[in-house]
């Protein structure tokens, strides 16, 4: 005696060998960018000097890109760290970090100068750690 097989039945069961014969990569979304290459460098200093003192880096940019930003600082007083982007004598883009972990973002061309300046100092009788800033940069090109 043969049984009468649903059409409902007919399509859970043809769905559950779709998904049974389908590979992993062929359900994956393939994202793709114009970016092939990245260059990642820091900036970062740390003050052990009981009186303010000033600090500061600059990298001239190589390459034409997205450029990453990760900012993280601790300064137990007055101090802060300026991260500013320039092409030629112009400011592009100015970001100031104090006791805060900031992300930014900026397209960035072929000859512009990333500078961070920061102005920090320690003292042993305030904070056991001595004022600090690390920027992360992740140029993406």
């Amino acid at each position: 005696m043969l049984r009468s097989i649903s059409a409902t039945t007919v399509t859970v069961i043809a769905v559950i060998m779709l998904f049974l014969t389908t590979s992993p990569q062929g359900l994956e979304v393939n994202q793709s960018t114009d970016y092939e290459h990245s260059l990642d460098f820091l900036h970062a200093h740390q003050f052990w000097n009981e009186l303010p003192i000033g600090m500061g880096n600059e990298t001239i940019i190589n390459q034409t890109g997205l450029l990453k930003i990760e900012a993280y600082s601790f300064f137990a007083e007055n101090g802060s760290v300026n991260i500013s982007i320039y092409d030629g004598d112009d400011l592009i883009f100015s970001l100031e970090n104090s006791n805060k972990t900031m992300y930014r973002e900026v397209f960035v061309t072929e000859g512009m100068a990333v500078q961070t300046l920061a102005e920090g100092s320690h003292s042993a009788f305030k904070t056991p750690i001595g004022d600090f800033y690390v920027v992360r940069f992740s140029l993406i090109y």
